[in-house]
């Protein structure tokens, strides 16, 4: 499989998560023109992978997330980027509601972390 993109809803939050793996800049550029604002998606580098190397993880304005990687994981090393863009997503996400890292608020970000985890295996 060359490439992949789904989105993940996150049910108990208004927002969603979009996976890309292995689509071109261009490829991603329409799939995002249809969920986001063109002002949300018009300063490329925050999302562009051809230039970010192993992946990027991005928070949206309207707190849609985005994890990026340049293809579908296969290797240990790849499902190790994969882990650290899943924790990026979850730190933006609940960051993005008010719930910052800490001792009270840490089973909310391993809940997350595992169900982004389970549903992204689930489709690769």
């Amino acid at each position: 499989m060359k490439n992949k993109n789904f989105v993940i809803p996150l049910i108990v939050y208004p927002f969603d998560v979009m996976v890309s793996f292995g689509q071109t800049d261009d490829e991603l550029l329409k799939t995002l023109s249809k969920s986001l604002t063109d002002d949300e998606i018009k300063d490329k580098k925050l999302w562009s992978i051809e230039k970010n190397g192993d992946g990027r993880t991005v928070l949206f304005g309207s707190g849609q997330t985005l994890i990026r990687m340049p293809k579908v994981p296969k290797s240990v090393k790849e499902y190790g980027t994969l882990q650290h863009e899943i924790f990026h997503a979850t730190e933006f996400i609940l960051s993005h509601i008010g719930m910052s890292l800490c001792r009270k608020s840490d089973e909310a970000y391993a809940y997350l972390i595992g169900y982004l985890t389970t549903e992204i295996y689930k489709r690769i």
